[in-house]
C-alpha cells in the first residue's frame, strides 16, 4: 500500500511540475516551449488537456495580436531590476473601460491619454516594487510580492488618475 501511495505521490508531483512549467511558458505565449515540455512528459490525462489547450491557442493564433506572442523585452518592464515574485504573489490587472469607443471617437487625444496612463501606472509600479508581467493594448498585468503592495499600487493608480491632467479633447462615453 505504501509503495502504491508513493507512486501516486510521485505522479502527482510530476503533474504539478509539468503544469507549472507549461503555464510559465503560456503566460509568455511561448507556444513552442510549452509544446516541448508537454511532448517530453509521460502521457497522462493532464498532458492530453494541455495538448488540447495548445492546439486551441495555435488555432486561434491568427486572430490574436502578434504582440501577445513576442517575448517581453527589458524595455516593456517598468523596472528591469525587479524580478518576478517567486512566492505568494498578488496579481493586479488593469484595463481602460470602453477604450475602443474612445479610440474611435478621438484617436489623437487617446494616444496622448494612453501615454499618460502608461507612465502613471509604471511610476506606481516602480514605487510599490511591482513587476510588469505584460501589457496588451491599454491593459497591464502586474505581480507583487504580497497583497498589501498590490492594493497600495491599485489605490495609488486611482488617486493619480483622478489628479492627472488628461487631454481636454478626450471624448468619453456617457457611461463614464
Amino acid at each position: 500500500f505504501a509503495i502504491g501511495m508513493q507512486r501516486e505521490k510521485a505522479k502527482l508531483q510530476a503533474s504539478v511540475s509539468l503544469a507549472e512549467s507549461v503555464v510559465s511558458s503560456l503566460v509568455c505565449f511561448d507556444l513552442e516551449a510549452a509544446s516541448v515540455q508537454i511532448d517530453s512528459a509521460e502521457p497522462t490525462p493532464l498532458t492530453t488537456i494541455l495538448n488540447q489547450l495548445l492546439q486551441n491557442l495555435h488555432q486561434y493564433r491568427p486572430y490574436l495580436p502578434t504582440s501577445l506572442f513576442e517575448r517581453m523585452s527589458e524595455e516593456r518592464n517598468s523596472q528591469p531590476n525587479v524580478k518576478p515574485p517567486e512566492e505568494y504573489a498578488a496579481m493586479v490587472f488593469t484595463d481602460i473601460k470602453s477604450s475602443t469607443a474612445v479610440w474611435e471617437a478621438c484617436r489623437d487625444a487617446m494616444k496622448r491619454a494612453l501615454k499618460l496612463h502608461n507612465n502613471l501606472i509604471r511610476d506606481c509600479l516602480r514605487e510599490f516594487e511591482g513587476y510588469e508581467v505584460k501589457t496588451i493594448g491599454d491593459s497591464f498585468m502586474a505581480a507583487f510580492e504580497d497583497l498589501k503592495s498590490g492594493l497600495l499600487f491599485a489605490t495609488a493608480v486611482q488617486e493619480r488618475f483622478s489628479e492627472a491632467a488628461w487631454p481636454t479633447d478626450l471624448i468619453l462615453p456617457e457611461e463614464f
